[in-house]
């Protein structure tokens, strides 16, 4: 819909076969400012669709992805491809995951 702006779905799994599913639904609609994920299982591939959906919506302006167990290095390249391109983030919760500082120093040195 072209109308969402907010959307919780927390504790709510995105597995391999779903997510390619919501990812084109969140790439479509560009009004999403709000995206609640907390607890979905989201490392891997999951995360990786969800990134790159997520590159393009300008609008979007808070992500929560606290306890997805994210690992240090390949979670983390997708979440800062996702930094890199919108940088109209101004909140993203990764409270609960694997992300080492060795995970986010890549993000430290990027120029937005």
């Amino acid at each position: 819909t072209s109308s969402l702006q907010y959307l919780d779905a927390r504790n709510t799994p995105l597995l391999d076969h779903s997510a390619p599913f919501v990812a084109r639904a969140l790439r479509i609609s560009g009004s999403l400012a709000v995206l609640h994920l907390e607890n979905a299982g989201l490392s891997g591939r999951p995360l990786m669709l969800l990134a790159t959906a997520l590159k393009m919506n300008m609008n979007l302006r808070e992500l929560y992805l606290a306890d997805n167990k994210l690992n240090g290095l390949q979670d983390s390249a997708q979440l800062g491809n996702l930094l890199k391109f919108n940088c109209n983030i101004q909140i993203l919760d990764l409270r609960n995951n694997h992300i080492l500082d060795s995970g986010t120093q890549p993000w430290a040195e990027m120029k937005m």
